[in-house]
């Protein structure tokens, strides 16, 4: 191309500066769609949405009419529409009556709004509704009803629980989901042959409440969703997978996961960490239960009324300060003080009585946590750690050895927990009698306890071992969390820490020792004569 064609004299050219002030001069031609003459107008569509001014957008499906509609929250008016002109390029609309998700109510959504009065009325009708359908115990029936509001809302908080009922067959699980599950905040029903890529997904696309039944997490076909429940329990966190890339190789893909699950398994976990992200009830089989034994045609009109008053009552509260940390004061468990604070805020908003009833729930849950935390390595190894404490050995060097002290002393206390192989005689050919030792405890697993705790260690030339006056303060915060203070006082110096010897000890003790006196006066007395 011939030079001179593409550029002119150096006294007619433009600077770039005045090139940008005369763009900037041009009045803006747009298309009918709103953007700039040429420009394409993208469509999106979602199933809710935060408008930038922080208006709430929630998808509508009516299934009579076939019809598929927005409810919008903006300056405190709740409008119906049909799309919503995001920006210049991009207008939401809602998915398609026709999209498989919503027509097989794969996801349940509301068909309109409903007033329902307060929000003690509005639970009163959840109560009700949930009594009909599915048996539950009074107290585990409010928390699941406060659940069921909770979730609406779950996105106005940092962290919340999740919900689950455990037990054997038959004693109501699935229609414990069914019923509470599909009165939640656009519930996605799943099971357990469902792939864990297909859920990543849907939870990222319709920020719902996961209902996944057979939630039994051991299980191979199951595994794979730990990933999901271990992340979806905080907005900070999200699931990242490798996806192929049409163009060849892989990409990272990112997936928003939080939001409200409710799960029914057999069994718990053995992770006390990750129940503590669980709100779980105990299902045990009940004879009478005088509930339908199908659920009738009439639930899922009685589901649709209740959604439609639940997306009044999440508008109704979406742009008020509901969580409130100071209503946790009484439980102490932190990772079930983190996720209690959503379920308490909406039960405060209920009423007194839920609101007592929760928190009585709570606390006595958190109960069985602490005794499944008494349960577990990690207390084992601090009892052995505070009973070394008492011995004068280490309080004069102020060191416990790994292998000497406290492999020495969790094998002497816990030996018959841990060890899976008994001690064993055998004899060979020649008839000599060969010992097997069983396994035992050693000083190296000691030591991946003790950092697993955070308890730092040193080195000298005997081995390795903790500085008992570096590390007691941090003892006793563990000791706290794991209950060994129920075993062991807790001074502020570590030289005063002395065993607690429960009444019923104390009285073995005495007898005990009755009897041996009792036993060396009779030895006593066989000499003697």
């Amino acid at each position: 191309m011939n030079k001179k064609k593409i550029t002119e004299k150096s006294g007619n050219k433009k600077s770039i500066k005045q090139i940008a002030s005369e763009e900037k001069e041009k009045p803006v031609q747009q298309s009918s769609s709103g953007t700039k003459s040429g420009e394409k107008v993208k469509t999106r569509r979602v199933v809710s949405f935060v408008l930038p001014d922080k208006s709430p957008v929630d998808m509508l499906y009516d299934k009579k009419s076939s019809k598929t509609m927005f409810a919008v929250l903006r300056d405190g008016k709740i409008t119906i529409e049909d799309s919503i002109q995001l920006n210049p390029g991009i207008i939401l609309k809602p998915l398609s009556p026709n999209n498989g998700v919503v027509e097989d109510q794969f996801v349940l959504l509301p068909s309109a709004i409903e007033e329902y009065g307060s929000n003690e009325a509005l639970y009163q009708e959840i109560e009700k509704f949930v009594d009909k359908y599915v048996y539950l115990p009074d107290e585990f029936r409010v928390v699941a009803v406060t659940y069921i509001m909770m979730s609406w809302l779950y996105d106005k908080f940092a962290n919340i629980p999740y919900l689950r009922a455990v037990g054997i067959h038959g004693t109501g699980k699935t229609r414990f989901l069914e019923v509470v599950g599909q009165a939640c905040y656009k519930p996605l029903l799943v099971g357990a042959s469902a792939s864990v890529s297909s859920v990543f997904r849907m939870l990222n696309d319709f920020r719902g409440t996961l209902i996944f039944d057979e939630a039994d997490l051991g299980a191979i076909e199951s595994r794979e969703m730990l990933a999901i429940l271990r992340q979806g329990f905080s907005s900070s966190f999200s699931v990242t997978r490798s996806d192929p890339n049409p163009n060849g190789g892989f990409f990272v893909a990112k997936f928003r996961v939080f939001g409200p699950k409710v799960l029914a398994s057999r069994d718990r976990t053995t992770d006390v960490a990750f129940e503590s992200r669980f709100i779980t009830h105990q299902m045990y089989p009940v004879e009478d239960i005088k509930r339908p034994i199908a659920l009738p045609e009439t639930f899922k009109d009685d589901v649709s009324a209740l959604m439609n008053k639940l997306l009044l009552f999440r508008f109704r509260h979406f742009h008020k300060e509901i969580s409130d940390e100071s209503i946790m004061g009484e439980i102490k468990l932190p990772r079930l003080k983190q996720a209690g604070i959503a379920l308490m805020s909406v039960a405060k908003l209920i009423g007194e009585k839920q609101f007592a009833t929760v928190l009585k729930f709570l606390k006595e849950y958190e109960a069985e946590l602490s005794i499944d935390q008494a349960d577990c390595i990690e207390h084992d190894v601090l009892v052995c750690i505070f009973a070394l404490l008492t011995e004068d050995e280490v309080r004069s060097s102020g060191k416990i050895r790994m292998e000497v002290n406290l492999a020495e002393q969790f094998n002497s206390r816990f030996y018959d927990d841990y060890s899976n192989r008994e001690n064993r005689e055998y004899r060979d050919k020649e008839g000599n009698v060969l010992g097997v030792k069983g396994y035992r405890v050693s000083g190296k697993k000691m030591g991946v306890v003790v950092r697993r705790m955070g308890i730092k260690s040193d080195r000298d030339s005997d081995g390795i071992y903790i500085p008992v006056y570096r590390e007691y303060p941090r003892l006793v915060l563990l000791a706290k969390r794991y209950g060994v203070t129920k075993q062991f006082t807790t001074p502020p110096n570590p030289l005063d820490v002395v065993e607690v010897r429960s009444d019923e000890a104390r009285a073995s003790e005495v007898e005990i020792k009755v009897i041996e006196a009792e036993l060396e006066a009779n030895v006593t007395s066989k000499t003697v004569s």
